[in-house]
């Protein structure tokens, strides 16, 4: 099984080949992940881990389809990045996106915005995560009521819910579909 850690920065995976584009940080491929197309062949990995680093570039939509290309079918793909509501999002100068747990549906084929793009992918899980610890200690029942279903995690985006209570993060695992 072969896997893939892009944009690694500091989180170098010794069971990964590990992508960064920088040179103060331990890779096994330099890379810029601005720049397409991605040093790899077409349906070469099984897993690919693209953790808090889709908020830094620059064409998201891009990424995705070249993280389709170069997973094999039913690759699993795992992604963490900020929540549209969390200080972190605009807590750091070379954050150029940040996101909701909903970004992925026009890549199901479901969605009407589907005709956009080509590629499919299955949302086997989508996550809002929390801050925890003393000074958050709401955020543990928060949590608990937003992940209950689709339907409260779009409750939670669109009312005032997500200004009350900021989200971190949002965590998905999608499934390649081909």
């Amino acid at each position: 099984m072969k896997k893939l850690n892009l944009g690694c920065g500091k989180d170098y995976r010794e069971y990964c080949v590990n992508v960064d584009g920088s040179d103060n940080v331990k890779k096994d491929v330099k890379h810029d992940l601005n720049d397409f197309p991605y040093p790899f062949d077409t349906d070469e990995f099984d897993v690919v881990y693209c953790i808090d680093v889709i908020e830094h570039l620059e064409k998201p939509a891009k990424i995705m389809e070249e993280i389709h290309r170069i997973c094999k079918n039913r690759a699993r793909v795992i992604i963490r990045s900020p929540h549209f509501s969390s200080q972190v999002a605009y807590s750091d100068l070379q954050h150029v996106n940040c996101f909701s747990v909903q970004v992925f549906n026009d890549y199901t084929g479901e969605s009407e915005y589907s005709f956009e793009t080509n590629i499919v992918f299955n949302v086997l899980r989508n996550k809002i995560l929390f801050l925890k610890g003393y000074k958050y200690f709401w955020n543990y029942l928060v949590e608990r009521l937003v992940k209950i279903s689709n339907f409260t995690k779009n409750a939670y985006e669109t009312t005032f819910l997500y200004s009350l209570f900021p989200a971190q993060n949002v965590y998905f695992e999608l499934e390649v579909i081909k």
